[in-house]
């Protein structure tokens, strides 16, 4: 299991030239004047928590949200930016009118608990020292606009439409006919515990970057032309819904990518795209290690493919249930020695692992050293039961030492192997043992 603290450490080594941020580009972000009166007001080198930084006051407050408009938004490298946090605002929404992608490089953040969204159409850039500061949850998204139950949109396209009135919660995130794409390569992009963590865009590229919401929630989204995510409210954040959305793109994980919410219940990750790749060990995970309950692992993809040592786990290694790990695809590939597991290690019982591929499910033998199988499991290492497996597919295939399988290496019990195939279940060849 990787250390998620040793992955977000790996950028510190720019740590000596962190002076270089005293005296932040004011140009890097420029507000518009759409919000009139209450437009977005930028002041630079203010000192923020005990350095200097960029901070964004002004804005428009309707209920429980702030409102910013701007026609450019960037950070530069190494530089920091701070959005003010007014009394009995839950949610701070960005958006970007002009028509350059955000080039994120040092440090966004939150003075205060709220959920910040930031909203450009043409794209964002999450660079390798880019991080949050904040103590909410963040959506970064390439939607052309925020709806609202009351009809009202907030528009990065239309800047100039329906003013703001009477506005209560998000509802909804509307995506124009060419979605940006948004790209992730920080290795310090996490979230406090408990909270959500949200890429929506059109294309989702994170390679080498690690994402990190323990114990909360991660959302990776990749919407086509014209789609709509619903919003649905929790108790601190929004659960996503892409139910009304027609087609997706392209979400990738390579270069050794982490996502994770392991952590004491493991936390939930959602990942919804059309070809969903992870390559070169590239991980996601969300792993019980203490006393609570995991939420698990939903992947539905048009095709999904893991090579190269990349793997997703929802493995137990304390006492609490672990989450399930659902896979819904017209393809799945697992080859080079990957491996999905939902497996259990420790005291608590493992949760079940399901795949529902229209097409194809094809096991594809070893790691490049032959090591380790390709491999879908739910086995039991410890005292905890472990869940159960079961594959519904046009045709399985295991070939070239790839297993599958719901057994037991420890004290406790085995789950259940379960293999509905409409054509074909193939197993060639055998394993490294014979």
């Amino acid at each position: 299991m990787k250390a998620l603290v040793y992955r977000f450490l790996q950028a510190s080594y720019f740590v000596l030239y962190s002076l270089l941020a005293a005296t932040t580009a004011l140009g890097q972000i420029t507000p518009d004047n759409s919000l009139g009166n209450e437009r977005s007001v930028v002041t630079p080198n203010v000192d923020v928590k005990g350095a200097l930084a960029d901070l964004i006051e002004g804005g428009a407050i309707r209920e429980s949200n702030l409102f910013h408009s701007f026609s450019d938004f960037n950070v530069a490298e190494f530089g920091r930016v701070y959005l003010a946090n007014p009394a009995g605002v839950a949610n701070i929404l960005s958006r970007v009118t002009g028509t350059n992608v955000s080039n994120i490089l040092g440090t966004i953040g939150v003075l205060g608990n709220a959920n910040l969204f930031l909203i450009n159409p043409n794209g964002i850039f999450f660079g390798p020292n880019s991080r949050l500061d904040i103590r909410g949850s963040f959506f970064g998204s390439t939607a052309d606009s925020v709806l609202f139950e009351d009809g009202t949109v907030f528009s990065a396209k239309n800047p100039n439409g329906k003013p703001l009135l009477t506005i209560n919660i998000p509802s909804g995130l509307q995506y124009g006919s060419t979605p940006g794409t948004i790209t992730n390569q920080s290795s310090l992009f996490q979230v406090p515990n408990g909270q959500t963590l949200g890429l929506i865009g059109g294309e989702v590229t994170i390679p080498g970057g690690a994402l990190g919401a323990l114990d909360g929630r991660i959302e990776l989204g990749s919407v086509g032309s014209n789609g709509m995510v619903k919003l649905t409210p929790t108790d601190t954040s929004f659960v996503l819904d892409y139910s009304a959305v027609q087609q997706f793109q392209d979400i990738s994980l390579s270069e050794g990518a982490l996502v994770t919410t392991s952590s004491e219940s493991g936390g939930s990750i959602q990942v919804q795209g059309a070809n969903v790749s992870l390559r070169d060990r590239s991980d996601v995970f969300a792993d019980t290690n203490g006393s609570g309950s995991g939420g698990g692992i939903v992947v539905e993809a048009s095709q999904l493919s893991l090579e190269g040592g990349s793997r997703i786990f929802a493995n137990v290694f304390g006492s609490g249930q672990g989450g399930d790990v659902s896979i819904t695809t017209g393809q799945l590939m697992v080859s080079d020695g990957a491996v999905v597991s939902a497996s259990t290690f420790g005291e608590g019982d493992g949760g079940d692992l399901t795949v529902d591929a229209d097409s194809t499910v094809q096991l594809i033998g070893r790691s490049a050293d032959g090591q380790f199988a390709s491999l879908l499991t739910t086995q039991t290492q410890g005292t905890g039961k472990a869940g159960n497996v079961r594959i519904s597919t046009g045709e399985l295939i295991v070939s070239g030492g790839a297993q599958v399988s719901a057994a037991t290496v420890g004290e406790g019990d085995g789950g259940n192997l379960t293999v509905d195939a409409d054509s074909t279940v193939q197993v060639i060849g055998t394993s490294a043992d014979g």
